[in-house]
């Protein structure tokens, strides 16, 4: 009878568990730990002092809708993805697992994850331009998988896979709006080359280099080629306001004091001013003294 006692305690309490599972084994455990965790393996649980519970290692796979995500610019994107996450067999992060999911069945798990990717994505938009996002793509969205699974681990998770399924531009996302194709801006103006005045592509307005060397000096070229940026920003149905960047070559550097005030003068009631460089040129086309180029962003495809 002792001998059948023992034998039926033995194989009641020698607990198993498949490859794609954890044992988590608590209660008064080795260690003073507040829990054991064994992976594809098995273990005596003790009967009073110690309880045990599996989870799951399958793959979860959650559809995350990352819509009005704000870029540094003010613009906003949707980010339609999706992400396949699972309990991390990685012993530090598999322990996190253990004391934040246990009692938590698969639903609540992927709201938790959805929320921590919703929310490290958008942190990550918030950090970049436009441009960057579209000309950068890999890099962004390896700083999104970076930052979620730092977030992911807290809760005892990894990243599978993750696929940014499109990116979007509110209105005028991927369904046809006019902003996701590559237009056109010109004034009618001379140009001298194979290029466009100006190109608007993906809620980016991009200007070709603006010179007038006709008009005189430094100062009356720089306020003539700002003339010029106005008109095309104008026939793209943006204004001064929406410029993030702008570059100044200049045929002598010493002409910077001047060009600088005539370029103050027309930001003075820009809030904002945009990010610039200038530096000196070896020459400039048609013996200019002064080129702008400016970049900005299409306030129509953020509203």
């Amino acid at each position: 009878m002792i001998y059948a006692y023992y034998m039926i305690m033995i194989t009641t309490r020698y607990k198993r568990c498949a490859s794609d599972e954890i044992l988590v084994i608590h209660g008064r455990v080795e260690g003073g730990k507040s829990s054991k965790i064994i992976h594809g393996g098995a273990a005596f649980v003790w009967p009073m002092i110690q309880d045990y519970k599996k989870m799951s290692l399958v793959p979860m796979k959650i559809e995350v809708d990352i819509s009005d995500s704000v870029t540094n610019e003010g613009a906003k994107i949707d980010l339609p993805s999706t992400w396949t996450v699972a309990i991390s067999t990685d012993p530090l992060i598999m322990n996190n697992a253990a004391e934040r999911l246990l009692n938590l069945n698969g639903n609540q798990i992927e709201d938790l994850a959805s929320e921590i990717i919703l929310g490290q994505t958008r942190m990550v938009v918030g950090t970049l331009s436009i441009s960057e996002i579209i000309q950068e793509r890999e890099k962004f969205v390896d700083m999104v998988n970076e930052e979620v699974s730092q977030e992911l681990s807290k809760l005892g998770l990894h990243i599978v896979t993750m696929n940014i399924n499109n990116i979007d531009f509110g209105e005028n996302s991927n369904t046809g709006g006019a902003n996701m194709g590559k237009e056109r801006i010109d004034t009618g103006g001379k140009v001298f080359g194979p290029y466009s005045p100006g190109v608007k592509a993906n809620g980016v307005i991009w200007l070709a280099g603006q010179i007038a060397p006709e008009a005189g000096g430094i100062r009356e070229q720089t306020q003539a080629s700002l003339d010029k940026i106005d008109a095309l920003l104008a026939a793209a149905g943006a204004t001064k306001h929406e410029v993030t960047f702008a570059q100044v070559l200049l045929d002598d550097i010493n002409d910077f004091a001047d060009m600088n005030e005539i370029y103050g003068a027309w930001l003075a009631d820009v809030e904002i001013p945009p990010a610039r460089a200038a530096f000196e040129a070896a020459a400039l086309p048609r013996g200019a003294a002064v080129e702008i180029v400016v970049q900005a962003y299409d306030k129509k495809c953020c509203e």
